[in-house]
C-alpha cells in the first residue's frame, strides 16, 4: 500500500510538526521593533505628504513672495 515506505503508524505527523513550528515562529518577537519603527516612519511620511498637498497653494504663494523680494534686492 505504501510502496516500500514505512507504515503509517511510524510516519511522523506532518501537521503536528507544522503546528509546532508555526507556534514557535509566531511566538518570536525578533523583528517586531523594526516593523513598528517602519510603520511609524510610514505614517509620518504619509501625513507630511498630505499636509504638503493640502497647503500647496499657500506654499507656492509664499515662495513667489520670497522670489519677488529676492528679485527686488538684486539688480
Amino acid at each position: 500500500m505504501w510502496g516500500g515506505r514505512r507504515p503509517a503508524a511510524e510516519m511522523p505527523c506532518v501537521m503536528d510538526a507544522f503546528t509546532t513550528y508555526l507556534g514557535h515562529a509566531l511566538g518570536r518577537e525578533d523583528g517586531q521593533g523594526a516593523t513598528e519603527y517602519g510603520l511609524v516612519i510610514g505614517i509620518v511620511l504619509l501625513s507630511l505628504a498630505v499636509t504638503v498637498v493640502a497647503l500647496a497653494t499657500s506654499i507656492t504663494a509664499f515662495l513667489n513672495a520670497v522670489a519677488a523680494v529676492v528679485d527686488a534686492l538684486l539688480p
